[in-house]
């Protein structure tokens, strides 16, 4: 119902969407931020004094169009990893465009939230700088504040005879910088991405290194080829979400868009022949990288790993080798990736030295592992995560904390239509800014009386159905209840929407499709069509992006990601290798070259 207020608890990158979706729909946002700016993870500390979750030398994970919201796409800035720095930029422009910043309430902390007798939503909420405590009525309440705000700090056992010896224990949520660790040996527990980052400076910087870890970390590293403009999100949208575009359109729907596929692909060959012959290039190679890091000429060409980080054939084979210890063998996204693979070289030269049996307790000056073995170290560095906590719900859920799997797509709470989560869908590779989006769109579409929700029975049931299936994929990741696969969630969460395109409505422009097909992950697919639709826009923007392989090795490439599309085993994929052998044979292709490299290198 419109001009409903909503109270929004977190005006980070979740709550920043969350205002513009609610808007959409004729709702009246109230945005409650506890610092004096937006930004949440991303927050701007500098020269404020503060402490920020981010660090110094942190570079996102995921590219810029898997990162930006689906409506202000990055236009013009091809794809590459922005600094945190311009992240933040990219936020504070979103906000300015749309005129956001009336609605975004700096320095209060929500102290508590009560569901009243007419189904309303009692908000306290506290001026951090004033201490004037507001209690406000609102029809909704929308639950924005984060994952990354309680840091989960284990208690080792051991743990006071190591601080009584001088030993240090800190968190990855004070960290800043490798300064730190200049002069002492140091041990990085934890194996998530924050471990992968901080690990590397910690083998910079430390007399001693070493990792402690109970899983391997699955890497994939965000440089995905040996091409430094090829990224892990750059390649095969629409090959990548077979189950939604493929699969239930059954067998012989399956065979019709495989066809279509290669035929636009073969026809796009084609067309780079004659292009060739007239004198015109009509296949373009993603240069982003390189424009985005001009600081660093030549350090992102064709042979390296990461950001400046020299490949090597070492250093993939030990990627590969962890990707099948931590995976089973008929699914390879069994747990969050890690696309941080700066530390790997580090650890092949035997600079960062890992243990992954796993902690077992601490001595005084040292960690002991559970094979055995110990180091002996003076800092213990908890890259542990942090806890899904509401305590400003605590009253009124009567738990401080929930499992975000017992909510309707991590979103609406079962109990309460009017009681929303949005941030807490982190996709195993893929942006949380796109799924939190999704999420917003989809509280705000429920409030507008747009999207009508399962009865409760059926809405229990497909809880409970969501949350088996996704506690057995990502077995590898126990604990982590966020974690979900960008490839089955994103899909699923735009058709309740309406927002998710048709293939037909693709297969009506070869152009785009062909963009589609063989384009990297990109969230302007979720305004072609639908309520709040950008279609001139978001397709303009899909073809702008330049296609990471040219369309040689698309051919190829069609072909095997069709072939996997369709259900076909590894036997018959091999052989699809086997052809781009012959392509790079006859015709010296150093695209199709990357693209054997890369197909050994794929998450499947």
């Amino acid at each position: 119902m419109a001009g409903q207020r909503v109270a929004i608890v977190g005006g980070g990158a979740s709550g920043l969407t969350a205002v513009k979706q609610l808007l959409n729909e004729g709702l009246v946002p109230v945005c409650f931020e506890l610092k004096d700016d937006l930004g949440g993870v991303f927050y701007d500390h500098r020269n404020k004094g503060t402490e920020s979750i981010v660090y110094d030398s942190t570079v996102l994970t995921i590219s810029n169009q898997t990162m930006a919201y689906s409506d202000f796409p990055p236009l013009g800035e091809g794809r590459h990893h922005w600094h945190w720095t311009e992240y933040n930029l990219y936020l504070h422009k979103y906000m300015d465009y749309y005129s956001l910043r009336q609605y975004m309430n700096y320095n209060k902390i929500v102290v508590e939230t009560v569901s009243t007798d007419d189904g309303r939503w009692k908000v306290t909420t506290k001026d951090t700088k004033s201490g004037i405590v507001n209690v406000e009525l609102f029809d909704a309440l929308l639950v924005c504040s984060g994952t990354h705000r309680v840091p989960k700090s284990p208690l080792f056992e051991g743990q006071d005879a190591f601080l009584k010896a001088g030993g240090v224990i800190t968190h990855s949520s004070t960290y800043q910088n490798g300064d730190m660790f200049k002069g002492k040996r140091v041990v990085c527990i934890g194996s998530g991405e924050s471990a992968a980052d901080i690990v590397r400076e910690i083998g910079l910087n430390a007399d001693k290194a070493c990792w402690s870890v109970r899983t391997l970390p699955q890497v994939l590293p965000r440089n995905f080829l040996s091409g430094g403009y090829l990224t892990t999100d750059g390649m095969g949208m629409l090959a990548r979400f077979p189950g939604a575009f493929i699969h239930n359109k059954g067998r012989f729907g399956g065979l019709i868009v495989a066809f279509y596929g290669i035929t636009v692909a073969w026809m796009a060959l084609i067309l780079g022949f004659l292009g060739d012959l007239l004198g015109f290039n009509l296949s373009a190679a993603n240069e982003s990288w390189k424009e985005a890091f001009p600081e660093h000429p030549g350090k992102l060409g064709s042979n390296f790993l990461d950001v400046g980080i020299e490949d090597s054939y070492a250093s993939r084979k030990l990627i590969r080798e962890w990707r099948e210890e931590t995976s089973r063998s008929d699914l390879k996204e069994n747990k969050f990736f890690t696309k941080n693979a700066s530390f790997v070289p580090l650890v092949v030269d035997g600079t960062i030295k890992v243990n992954k049996a796993g902690f077992s307790h601490l001595e005084a000056g040292k960690i002991c592992y559970k094979d055995g073995n110990f180091d002996e170290v003076d800092m213990i560095m908890c890259c542990t995560g942090y806890q899904d906590t509401f305590e400003y719900l605590e009253k009124e859920l009567e738990q401080p904390r929930i499992n975000v799997r017992t909510l309707y797509k991590h979103c609406i709470h079962p109990n309460y239509k009017n009681l929303g989560f949005c941030g807490w869908a982190r996709p195993a590779s893929g942006g949380i800014p796109i799924a939190s989006e999704l999420q917003a769109r989809l509280f705000a579409g429920v409030l507008a009386g747009r999207i009508k929700l399962p009865e409760r029975s059926k809405l229990l049931k497909l809880i409970e159905e969501d949350k088996a299936y996704e506690d057995a994929r990502f077995d590898k990741s126990p604990g982590v209840n966020t974690v979900v696969s960008f490839f089955d969630y994103c899909p699923a969460m735009a058709k309740l929407i309406g927002c998710w395109p048709s293939m037909w409505t693709l297969l009506a422009d070869p152009v785009l499709f062909y963009y589609v097909l063989f384009g990297g992950s990109c969230a302007s697919l979720f305004r072609l069509t639908g309520p709040h639709s950008m279609p001139k826009v978001a397709s303009a923007h899909i073809k702008s992006i330049p296609l990471p392989l040219g369309v040689g090795a698309n051919v190829f490439l069609g072909t095997f990601f069709m072939m996997e599309a369709l259900g076909f085993e590894g036997n018959e994929k091999q052989g699809i290798k086997a052809m781009i052998h012959i392509g790079v044979d006859l015709f010296k292709n150093k695209s199709l070259t990357m693209l054997l490299k890369g197909l050994g290198e794929m998450p499947f």
